[in-house]
């Protein structure tokens, strides 16, 4: 349910959204690492909770 495309407004809709758009991610994640045989998340680059990168 993309949210542009479906033009959601509102926290349910928006809610929808961002969690497929969570699942579409997670799935590309898991398969560039099945393809490439390495994580792609590694203690250098995982963020803990409430920590922002600085840019």
């Amino acid at each position: 349910m993309d949210s542009a495309k479906n033009d959601a407004t509102g926290l349910e809709e928006n809610k929808d959204s961002a969690h497929e758009g969570g699942k579409i991610s997670k799935d590309a994640r898991i398969a560039l690492e099945d393809k490439t045989g390495k994580s792609v998340i590694t203690n250098q680059n995982f963020l803990k909770s409430g920590k922002k990168k600085h840019t």
